[in-house]
């Protein structure tokens, strides 16, 4: 019970800690390129945890430039580049599909990550 008391706790005080970057920082920071083949880098990335990657079906959204505030090992180091949504839908140990699932990849500073926690807990944002 004390470690219930003590996550919530922590995640109250962590909850306000999103740094919003001021507009001169959006538009002049750099944001790379994003790779032609960003659509395959993301399915390779996303097949690696399907049971039946072959059963994968993919809808992309537009790629927009966003930014990410990094965790506290980063000492909320804020990172910009090209956000992408995905949605997928493969089967899962059944032979069923699972409908389609949300998920946020990010390029930035020539590496992809996958961005869906930091989207979904408000620390990352697109412009």
């Amino acid at each position: 019970m004390k470690k219930i008391i003590f996550l919530l706790v922590g995640a109250l005080l962590l909850s306000g800690c999103m740094a919003t970057p001021s507009l001169t920082e959006t538009t002049s920071a750099n944001y790379g390129q994003l790779p032609s083949d960003y659509k395959e880098m993301i399915q390779n990335d996303i097949s690696y945890a399907l049971k039946d990657p072959d059963s994968a079906k993919y809808e992309f959204g537009e790629p927009r430039k966003a930014y990410l505030q990094g965790g506290i090992a980063e000492n909320f180091k804020m990172y910009y580049g090209w956000v992408i949504p995905v949605s997928v839908n493969a089967k899962n140990s059944y032979g069923g599909y699972t409908g389609f699932k949300k998920r946020y990849y990010m390029f930035s500073n020539g590496q992809i990550f996958d961005a869906t926690l930091k989207f979904n807990s408000g620390y990352a944002k697109p412009i």
